[in-house]
């Protein structure tokens, strides 16, 4: 990434006026945003081949902040945690019935162990959602473009060329990293087909559409 402040990106987030063209997605009842803003044009016919206005739903959030945890915390670690933690409690669960139930040590180390196994693998998801409902309810909307070079934020564009955009699919979005931890998420359902497999060849190098599935599926 370049040495731009994330909270550039951050600030676009927190305020975005409603573009001309094309006009602010609707909210529907159920959360979701009309897609039928998003506008893709070629590039003789216009500057910009993808140009709409990102508001994620509370399960885009969610996919969002569960991908970039993952990614910081590690799974290879989250697994052998979980698996040290179950050996030690099968152990110690053992040794306690083999001693006749006499060492309460072994049964007291047995039981810590698989109450903190539940709390590594049971509220992380648990804070997430809580975090996915909140941002949700803010209802933040960044403005997106997207030419042949480069992706656009803002009404007042901050331009991030391909080459420094750090990317990945996670089930039906594109899901960008900037410096600070910093989460921007493109839907699918926002560009459309033909946005989608632009806005993937040029970040993720592949002419791809399908998007990758999540082995996770969270809380």
């Amino acid at each position: 990434m370049t040495e731009r402040e994330p909270e550039q990106v951050q600030e676009q987030m927190k305020k975005v006026s409603p573009p001309m063209e094309p006009a602010m997605p609707e909210r529907q009842k159920d959360g979701s945003v009309d897609s039928s803003t998003a506008d893709v044009t070629a590039g003789e016919e216009g500057r910009f081949l993808v140009d709409t206005v990102i508001c994620l739903t509370r399960e885009e959030i969610f996919t969002c902040l569960k991908a970039g945890s993952s990614r910081r915390a590690g799974r290879g670690r989250l697994v052998v945690q979980s698996v040290l933690l179950g050996l030690m409690a099968v152990y110690c669960f053992g040794g306690y019935f083999l001693s006749g139930g006499q060492s309460i040590t072994s049964l007291m180390i047995g039981v810590a162990a698989l109450i903190v196994l539940a709390a590594l693998l049971l509220l992380p998801p648990l804070i997430l959602r809580r975090s996915a409902e909140k941002e949700a309810a803010q209802e933040k909307c960044l403005r997106l473009r997207a030419d042949e070079q480069a992706l656009y934020f803002g009404e007042e564009p901050e331009r991030y060329p391909y080459t420094e955009c750090h990317a990945e699919a996670v089930e039906n979005l594109l899901l960008l990293r900037f410096q600070g931890g910093v989460l921007v998420g493109i839907p699918r359902r926002l560009t459309g087909e033909e946005g989608f497999a632009f806005l993937r060849s040029r970040l993720l190098g592949d002419e791809s559409t399908e998007p990758e599935k999540d082995a996770e599926t969270g809380a």
